[in-house]
């Protein structure tokens, strides 16, 4: 049995896609290594090039996190346009928030998420 690991997200996002998640994928390994055929076991080389592209795969999600994050701590101050439910919304950022895994920004006393902005200007 083989897994891509590229396809791994996080806990929640599997659920929604059906995809394998990080926790999935572990548990997967181990079952494999537990019910693996010793006298014709699999080579550990494959474990290892899984685990490094896992390892490789988990540490561009966090570099994600931190660029979102980076973005939306630039956009405060800044003149935004956004599209929220078909509505035009444009104001100055005046602060940011967690949501889960997504930054919400807020303009006047809306929350509009990083994916909804359309534009950017200065003040």
């Amino acid at each position: 049995m083989s897994i891509n690991p590229i396809t791994a997200v996080s806990e929640q996002e599997a659920k929604k896609k059906n995809m394998i998640s990080v926790e999935g994928f572990l548990e997967l390994m181990v079952a494999q290594l537990k019910n693996q055929d010793f006298n014709n076991p699999v080579d550990d080389t494959q474990y290892m090039a899984q685990m490094a592209q896992f390892a490789s795969l988990q540490a561009m999600q966090d570099m994600s996190g931190f660029t979102q994050s980076t973005y939306a701590i630039a956009l405060v101050g800044k003149q935004v346009s956004a599209q929220k439910d078909g509505t035009l919304i444009e104001g100055v950022v005046s602060g940011i928030q967690r949501d889960n895994k997504t930054f919400m920004i807020q303009i006047g006393n809306q929350f509009v998420s990083i994916e909804q902005i359309t534009g950017v200007h200065s003040v």
